[in-house]
């Protein structure tokens, strides 16, 4: 195996893992929000609604 082949998969294997961790990052960082989210709309639920 040549040395340029060698860069080549060493850079498409790196650039799975990337890929994978921007996505893993992103789902997460939306499934947050929705439970943020949720849980706000069950305060307001809760305590009537808003400020009076």
């Amino acid at each position: 195996m040549s040395f340029s082949t060698s860069i080549l998969t060493f850079l498409s294997v790196a650039s799975v893992y990337i890929v994978f961790t921007f996505a893993w990052g992103w789902y997460k960082g939306r499934q947050e929000q929705d439970e943020r989210e949720t849980d706000q709309d069950a305060q307001h639920a809760t305590t009537g609604g808003g400020d009076h």
